[in-house]
């Protein structure tokens, strides 16, 4: 059972934990007190109070695998849970932590690369809704009263585009309401099973 924080441990902060159990484990120190020091050099907050939870776990004789998956709960990834577990029954702890120190270090380079590569169409995009809201909402009104004034029949083209002008600025609450209950739905999807995949 989990009993600390809130929120899934970053690969950031995964990485630096396994390098840094590698690192002590190589020394020989007792498994025990290796968690405890680690414990010490974390920064990250929920990760701490996990790691502190395990090294008393593990100093009342109970197995790093099962003391990490007991306190740590959903905000480990199992791989990490079966990676330890592996080295553990093998005696190669060691380098269990030293795999999984590349593996989150690899994903932590993977999400920063993916985030750094749809920073800009995203920029674009948002730019894109910003100046189709603005001529939909400003200008193309302020056209509708021009020509609305030589009482000239417009052409067909020109009318769907002040009927859609004309949707924006009457509906715009409605409109925007709909686009926040989208961007949420998507959040509650994306953490499901299927979402997450």
């Amino acid at each position: 059972k989990a009993e600390v924080g809130s929120g899934k441990v970053k690969p950031k902060n995964l990485a630096i934990m396994c390098s840094q159990f590698a690192i002590i484990l190589s020394s020989g120190m007792n498994i025990g007190r290796c968690v405890e020091l680690v414990a010490d050099q974390t920064s990250d907050k929920n990760l701490k109070k996990i790691l502190i939870a395990v090294a008393e776990d593990v100093n009342a004789g109970n197995a790093l695998a099962r003391s990490f998956e007991n306190k740590g709960g959903k905000k480990l990834p199992v791989i990490f849970y079966e990676t330890v577990r592996a080295g553990e029954q093998a005696g190669t702890l060691e380098e269990s932590f030293d795999t999984l120190n590349k593996y989150f270090d690899k994903q932590n380079k993977n999400k920063a690369k993916l985030v750094q590569a749809l920073t800009y169409p995203v920029f674009v995009f948002i730019i894109a809704i910003v100046v189709v809201a603005v001529v939909m909402i400003v200008v193309i009104p302020t056209f509708k009263e021009l020509l609305s004034s030589y009482g000239s029949t417009m052409p067909p083209a020109t009318q769907i585009l002040i009927n859609t002008s004309d949707f924006f600025a009457y509906n715009w609450a409605i409109i925007l309401i709909v686009i926040i209950a989208i961007i949420v739905a998507f959040k509650i999807w994306s953490h499901s099973p299927k979402g997450r995949m």
